[in-house]
């Protein structure tokens, strides 16, 4: 053990044992599974919590060898022996993983930050530009509820930032990030705020992020344990695809989930996830909105669908989908359901007020302007990935 934990303190990671543990050290060979309890803290004089799997109830599973997020953390275990509580502080060089664990590790193997690791954050990333404006927000006169921030460039500091005000600002509902810079990276830190104990948010907008499903594990598990989550709206995450959404459903299918709005229109969504999402419509009884729209779901996908819908006991009230390209037999079930229940909306649910040209242009996968949807500064359409733009938005 002593040259494992050698190699640690070479690679910038540094132990301190704080209970010893009893018997000789596991062999983690890969496949063994070691089940533990964490808890992170932000790098500074206050030690800010931004995770603790007491406090959720539920300790982390680690599967050795599986390519675990961050891979310190399976390093660090293969020193630690059963019952041994240890400290791990991260220095700034050590390459992050993930989101939320971004020093190191404490005590009762709980992930720890050290307080002078790095002045720039436990990462090593440079302060964020928005950190004085998060500072101002914490403060207890702020009584803000809702923040939007567009087209601002976020790093990972900046979603650092945005995760401990998302922890430490119960009045915050609403949070509205539209910015091509986010990705996978920003969206784990955020997730690691939105389950922290003091986090109400209510609404969670991440348009035009460039999220894949590799995140949405970890918005799963905000799904099932927020209480207070009633949107999610990844509209325009063409990153995100069917693996990701088989992952969402894994969220919805908890017992704890409270979402009523789900939005998924415009990422890239094939008839595949429909089977998922369906089989969780008459599972999730708070679910009343799924934006399907501008996706190519197929005539099965619809057809499963609209087979959930039909049921009595199926909460939806509102399905966003497009009429482009879908064949007559998908057009006939849906005219059907109309008639079964004609409370239940159903339509293309994606005209919202989007950035100006040049913003837009700035996307890796630039989307044009309805050509006269709107004035400047009004509402204008977004074209389908598969109509030609001066298509407006089907209905049907």
């Amino acid at each position: 053990m002593a040259q494992q934990v050698e190699q640690l303190r070479a690679d910038g990671v540094h132990k301190e044992v704080l209970r010893e543990g009893t018997g000789p050290l596991p062999d983690f060979r890969d496949g063994t599974k070691a089940t533990f309890h964490y808890r992170t803290l932000r790098c500074g004089d206050e030690e800010t919590p931004l995770d603790d799997s007491r406090a959720r109830g539920k300790p982390m599973e680690l599967i050795a060898g599986k390519k675990f997020k961050l891979p310190v953390w399976e390093a660090a275990l293969r020193t630690m022996r059963p019952g041994e509580r240890a400290r791990f502080r991260c220095e700034a060089k050590v390459g992050r993983g993930r989101a939320g664990a971004r020093g190191g590790w404490g005590a009762r193997g709980r992930p720890q930050v050290s307080p002078g690791a790095s002045p720039a954050g436990a990462s090593g990333l440079p302060q964020a530009p928005i950190r004085p404006l998060c500072q101002a927000l914490r403060h207890p006169g702020s009584g803000l509820r809702a923040l939007r921030l567009q087209w601002c460039g976020l790093s990972e500091s900046c979603c650092a930032e945005l995760a401990a005000l998302l922890a430490q600002h119960p009045s915050l509902a609403r949070l509205e990030l539209g910015d091509g810079a986010l990705g996978d990276g920003g969206v784990r830190l955020l997730c690691e705020g939105l389950q922290q104990p003091g986090c109400r948010l209510c609404v969670l907008r991440l348009w035009y992020s460039r999220l894949s499903s590799a995140c949405c594990e970890d918005l799963a598990a905000v799904l099932g344990t927020s209480p207070c989550l009633e949107e999610l709206d990844l509209s325009f995450s063409e990153g995100l695809r069917d693996a990701g959404v088989h992952l969402l459903c894994e969220g919805l299918q908890r017992r704890n989930c409270q979402l009523r709005r789900l939005r998924l229109g415009s990422c890239r969504l094939t008839g595949t996830c429909c089977r998922a999402l369906a089989a969780r419509l008459l599972d999730c009884p708070r679910l009343t909105c799924l934006d399907l729209s501008d996706n190519e779901l197929g005539a099965e996908g619809v057809l499963q669908l609209c087979q959930q819908l039909r049921h009595p006991a199926c909460p939806l009230q509102t399905l966003g989908l497009s009429a482009a390209g879908l064949p007559e037999e998908a057009r006939q079930e849906l005219a059907a359901l109309r008639a079964l229940k004609p409370h239940l909306k159903i339509g293309s649910l994606l005209e919202q007020e989007v950035p100006q040209e040049g913003a837009m242009a700035r996307l890796p996968f630039h989307r044009g302007v309805l050509p006269g949807a709107g004035g400047a500064g009004g509402r204008k359409g977004l074209p389908s990935f598969r109509r030609a733009p001066g298509n407006s938005p089907s209905h049907f």
